[in-house]
């Protein structure tokens, strides 16, 4: 499941304009950041909002509406895919899950072991080692 969010991630055809990760300040534009919050939207992840800081980029959601088990990771694959696409030159991916607002869980992965994924150069074994895992604290 997260194999696939991850290499089969869209990106409309012509948008060069999310290219570098975003910072705090937005740069990048806040088109780059709505088209990624719409691509996400579209991709069945609801209200997610993303945060670029630095060389990360960070998208917070609130999985509640995860109907069955394998839903979070259906979510993570299409996060990771979209921000493959969207943002490249990123050094790091996490996801904030919240619930209630709370912050209740983190996943956070290296971007080109995202991109090696994709490629085909790591197996989803590898890649599955390589995440870290987070709790409410991270």
């Amino acid at each position: 499941m997260l194999l696939f969010g991850c290499t089969l991630g869209s990106k409309p055809a012509g948008n060069n304009s999310g290219s570098r990760a975003a910072s705090s300040s937005a740069a990048g534009g806040s088109t780059s950041l709505e088209l990624a919050g719409q691509q996400l939207n579209l991709a069945g992840v609801q209200n997610a909002k993303i945060i670029g800081v630095g060389d990360t980029v960070t998208v917070s959601y609130d999985p509640s509406d995860a109907d069955y088990e394998g839903r979070i990771l259906d979510d993570w694959g299409a996060i990771f895919g979209v921000l493959e696409k969207d943002y490249p030159s990123a050094t790091r991916y996490k996801i904030v899950q919240l619930l209630g607002g709370e912050q209740v869980a983190t996943v956070s992965v290296n971007a080109s072991d995202v991109r090696d994924l994709g490629k085909g150069r790591i197996s989803i074994t590898q890649f599955n080692k390589r995440i870290v895992l987070g709790g409410s604290r991270s």
